[in-house]
């Protein structure tokens, strides 16, 4: 029964895959992200944006930090603070 149940949310998965497929017939324009300079009223806002790409295990972390510099403005003190610290990847 368990091996049973497995397969219907696997189908129910499958279904609602394609039923978005389905429904989308336009392609989104791509998201360019806010540059954070360091004012902390736009912290909450720049992470919105940036957790997703912090969190996404698919994206190398030498491509996240990156990501990370080029998303600070540049002469800013978070610009400086991320510069700062050597790029790395694990």
């Amino acid at each position: 029964m368990q091996r049973h149940l497995d397969t219907t949310i696997k189908m129910e998965d499958c279904d609602n895959f394609l039923l978005n497929i389905a429904k989308r017939k336009f392609k989104l324009p791509t998201i360019e992200l806010k540059k954070f300079g360091g004012d902390i009223k736009d912290w909450l806002t720049f992470w919105e944006q940036f957790k997703k790409i912090d969190r996404d295990s698919d994206i190398d972390e030498a491509d996240k930090f990156q990501y990370l510099l080029q998303a600070t403005s540049p002469n800013t003190r978070a610009w400086e603070v991320v510069e700062s610290f050597p790029p790395r990847s694990e």
